[in-house]
């Protein structure tokens, strides 16, 4: 499944959205609800699920510029 190239740059940025509402939801509805634990959880989860995606892609897009730069050096054509 492939999605749109703006939708996918914007991901790590809606995932660190999304869980700061569910943490902010948990937080309004407090105690009076059971569910608040799981929208907790969630929260927590995307909070640090949108970084880790962003400093991947970076980690991995370094890497290939990396790669890239050595092949033009070196003479080798590369795999992209």
């Amino acid at each position: 499944m492939y999605l749109p190239k703006p939708l996918y740059e914007a991901l790590p940025y809606i995932y660190l959205l999304a869980g700061v509402m569910f943490v902010a939801g948990a937080a309004y509805i407090s105690h009076w609800y059971t569910g608040a634990p799981v929208y907790t959880f969630f929260g927590y989860f995307c909070v640090v699920a949108g970084p880790v995606v962003g400093l991947r892609r970076f980690a991995f897009r370094r890497q290939a510029r990396k790669r890239a730069a050595e092949a033009v050096d070196s003479g080798t054509p590369t795999s992209d």
